[in-house]
């Protein structure tokens, strides 16, 4: 990754919960050289950056855009994992906007890119499967909601965080 960008966007990582502003300004400096660098990887990382960056801000609709333009970067570069991020997010997003039909198919599109990955990270996987079981959740559809959410209790537990274990045994308490 450029350097210029790395720096940039590790600075946005540490300031974002404290200061937004100074975290939007490193993502729009990396944005600048990303935007420089053509169609790349770290034109989708930092896209993504903007996009929580909107999404922490409380501007959903305008963060799904910015997530849909890094999947489109993603998609020219052959880059499933880099897709799925961006594609896992946007599902996270219809959620949140009470549109389940499109997370469910962000989601099942994000899930099938990682698993086509030859190296997937396993917390990606777990917070794949754990968002896809919130969905059917909140869909209505308790057998897939159940299956989603085993899959990602086994693979938190195997990361050995227990706050996604405690998330995925809550979850499948309130199924009962």
């Amino acid at each position: 990754m450029d350097a210029t960008v790395a720096h940039a966007l590790a600075a946005a990582r540490l300031a974002r919960r404290d200061n937004p502003q100074q975290a939007q300004a490193q993502v729009a400096a990396a944005l600048i050289v990303s935007r420089a660098l053509g169609t790349s990887p770290e034109l989708c990382w930092s896209l993504y950056a903007q996009g929580q960056l909107l999404r922490d801000g409380h501007q959903p609709v305008d963060a799904l855009a910015v997530y849909g333009e890094g999947v489109t970067v993603a998609q020219a570069l052959h880059n499933p994992p880099l897709m799925a991020h961006g594609l896992r997010h946007l599902g996270d997003l219809y959620c949140e906007l009470h549109d389940y039909a499109l997370a469910e198919t962000h989601l099942k599109e994000a899930l099938n890119a990682y698993q086509k990955a030859p190296n997937p990270t396993p917390l990606d996987l777990a917070n794949t499967h754990l968002a896809l079981g919130t969905v059917y959740q909140l869909m209505g559809s308790p057998d897939n909601a159940r299956h989603h959410l085993r899959e990602a209790q086994h693979r938190y537990q195997a990361l050995q965080l227990s706050a996604g274990v405690a998330d995925c045994l809550q979850r499948l308490a309130d199924l009962d």
